[in-house]
């Protein structure tokens, strides 16, 4: 199980990314290192990563000559965080996410988006309005998912569970009130200043 990965440049101008999981990675130029790291800023035995089976990572120095820093602040021993810094003397290696899985990236894909009516789109079809939500797992989805059998409920293309068919009757919203209702609070809250400001200037002007 991938927990973290090590993105760092070489003095070759050669872009690295390592993924590491549970267990104990030591890092250094020497070839007998989990992590090999062809740099002269990098001991041989440079420092030791290791990460619990709860996804914890840790660094410890191995006593390298140039040290070990994380986010600029020399340490001997530091828990270590995504998003974090981690220099092996004057190398930069940044500790970031994994990569997500092909299953994980297909799933973020299915996403409901806002339409121009004030409803919202199938998770699949993104132009169509979604007409049915699943009673189980709750996806949103529109006829082009079928099929379903005649005088029955529409099955969910996720789960295979019944859906229920979405009433928006009561949808009263025009294309320009949907825009407006997903311009964050703080832009609302300028514009209704600015329209102020200009009305008060139209007064002072004399004008209608």
């Amino acid at each position: 199980m991938e927990v973290l990965q090590l993105g760092f440049k070489t003095w070759d101008d050669q872009h690295h990314r390592v993924p590491l999981g549970p267990g104990t990675h030591y890092l250094g130029s020497a070839k007998d290192n989990t992590v090999v790291i062809d740099d002269l800023e990098v001991g041989s035995h440079h420092c030791i990563i290791r990460i619990d089976s709860h996804g914890r990572a840790s660094v410890q120095d191995s006593g390298s000559s140039k040290g070990i820093y994380l986010d600029g602040m020399p340490v001997e021993q530091a828990q270590l965080m995504i998003g974090q810094t981690l220099n092996l003397g004057l190398l930069a290696v940044q500790v970031m996410a994994p990569e997500p899985s092909s299953a994980q990236k297909a799933e973020r894909s299915l996403e409901s988006v806002p339409l121009k009516d004030g409803s919202y789109s199938c998770l699949i079809h993104h132009q169509q309005r979604a007409l049915y939500e699943c009673e189980r797992c709750n996806s949103l989805h529109c006829d082009l998912c079928g099929p379903s059998d005649e005088g029955s409920s529409m099955i969910c293309p996720h789960c295979g569970h019944d859906s229920k068919p979405i009433d928006w009757s009561g949808l009263t919203m025009t294309a320009r009130d949907a825009a407006v209702e997903m311009i964050p609070g703080s832009v609302k809250k300028a514009w209704s200043y600015w329209e102020k400001w200009q009305q008060r200037r139209r007064l002072s002007k004399g004008e209608d």
